[in-house]
């Protein structure tokens, strides 16, 4: 397996971040979280909203936490389960803008798109969940992360990730995941979603991300918790710097569920980016990237939780070379690394925007990298002396049952970019292949809808959410 850090280099980081959280401290802006903290043996500043906390509260909520995840779906066979051993991967999301299809522009994602992107990521074998790919503008500014959703749940038969704006708009959400899957006590035996969190200062968990978190954790809800810090903006330069330092962001927001409720699935789903400093752009393809989640990886595995770890990410804005060579470098790594899901399928431009074709060319890459990760097996049948034997010295193994029946098992073919598809397209570069491939899965793959029923009460969660927290326009 593939390692960045040795024990004795993830232990200094991991004593570093202990360090940080007892002396430095991290603000956390809720008064009834801080408490809670107290009560547990914390050293609280309430002026300040600063909680200094002890290695025995980060080691005792550590303790408390699920060391796999199940992630249960729609569909039950879409069904995964984070554990070691265990590598899937799912696209990126929150973007609001899309590569069209047509012009090769980017423009402002549609609702349109976000049903296309629901409907690929549904039929596509190598992404395990679906994530909001795109918020579209034809929904209201104020509920476009409810509405992407509502949509979401609706439509989609694998598992489904919660990326809210406010903790206000998580309620409605929340409630339209109870109309779609059941009530409080379904939801929480099974995961049917996950939520995650993002702080947006450094060793800070503001007031709205104090408020998702517990409405998560309340209903049990596995989190994803998400720092985002970017090398020498918001996170030292160094590598060992930055990691130790968003470690200790992970730990408490770890402390914090824990003791609001404890034994709460927790994914450790930190995104380190470098910055150029030379133009003051954020990077997602950089080489940096894919060795910090590599460490991240094996941080997670340290702490005996799940990882979810950013992969298949580029700062090129277009299907090129670049978005190639970067993609599956980033991708690559910590698969090797045993990360348990990788992220960023069809995400383009750092990020930025979305693009249909090249989720379908992520599928491709990622199938490549499970291969990867696969192996080579050694057993009696695989090392085939028997077969070796009896072709003898010279001898031809095409036409033997040995090469008919392990072809496919031990060998990934590809489907998107070999010389017999290029051959079949006419010379169609792989744009044009994945192009045509996205429109092929659009025309044939469908999802069951739900009960009309359900439709209807979704519906209504939209149209009060809608009267609540749109006041301004009413």
């Amino acid at each position: 397996m593939l390692s960045v850090l040795d024990s004795e280099q993830l232990q200094r980081i991991h004593d570093m971040s202990l360090q940080i959280l007892e002396h430095v401290g991290i603000i956390i802006e809720s008064d009834e979280a801080l408490k809670l903290l107290e009560d547990a043996g914390a050293s609280i500043d309430f002026s300040r909203k600063l909680a200094k906390i002890s290695p025995r509260l980060i080691e005792e909520a550590i303790g408390k936490t699920p060391k796999e995840v199940k992630l249960h779906a729609r569909n039950t066979r879409h069904g995964v389960v984070y554990e070691q051993g265990k590598t899937y991967a799912h696209s990126g999301g929150g973007t609001v803008g899309i590569l069209d299809s047509d012009s090769g522009v980017p423009r402002e994602a549609s609702q349109e798109d976000l049903e296309k992107g629901v409907r690929l990521i549904d039929a596509l074998e190598n992404l395990s969940t679906n994530r909001p790919c795109v918020y579209p503008k034809d929904f209201p500014a104020e509920v476009r992360d409810i509405h992407t959703m509502a949509y979401m749940l609706q439509n989609a038969e694998k598992h489904c990730n919660i990326n809210t704006y406010t903790s206000a708009n998580l309620e409605y959400i929340i409630r339209i995941v109870k109309a779609v899957f059941g009530d409080d006590e379904g939801l929480r035996k099974k995961n049917y979603v996950d939520g995650t969190i993002s702080p947006t200062k450094p060793l800070q968990y503001a007031s709205e991300d104090v408020n998702i978190l517990t409405k998560y954790v309340k209903h049990g809800i596995p989190i994803d918790l998400c720092p985002c810090p970017i090398t020498g903006v918001t996170t030292p330069i160094t590598l060992a710097g930055a990691l130790a330092h968003q470690n200790a962001s992970v730990l408490a927001g770890i402390v914090l569920a824990q003791f609001i409720n404890p034994g709460n699935p927790v994914i450790y789903t930190t995104r380190i980016f470098t910055m150029d400093l030379r133009s003051g752009a954020s990077l997602l393809g950089a080489i940096e990237t894919g060795i910090m989640s590599v460490a991240i990886a094996q941080l997670a595995r340290h702490y005996g939780i799940p990882s979810d770890v950013y992969g298949l990410g580029t700062d090129s804005n277009t299907l090129d070379e670049t978005t190639a060579f970067e993609k599956s470098l980033s991708g690559l790594l910590p698969a090797l690394a045993g990360a348990n899901c990788i992220s960023g399928a069809g995400m383009l431009e750092s990020g930025l925007i979305f693009s249909l074709e090249q989720l379908v060319i992520d599928n491709e890459i990622l199938s490549m990298i499970f291969r990867a990760i696969k192996g080579v097996d050694v057993m009696d049948e695989t090392l085939a002396f028997d077969v070796i034997s009896e072709a003898g010295p010279s001898g031809v193994f095409l036409t033997t049952p040995h090469t008919r029946d392990h072809f496919r098992k031990e060998h990934f073919v590809r489907k998107l970019a070999s010389r017999a598809v290029w051959e079949k397209m006419n010379a169609k570069n792989i744009i044009e292949v994945a192009r045509t491939e996205v429109k092929k899965i659009l025309a044939e793959h469908t999802v069951a809808p739900v009960d009309k029923d359900i439709q209807h009460n979704v519906y209504m969660i939209l149209k009060e959410a809608e009267k609540n927290l749109m006041r301004g326009r009413n």
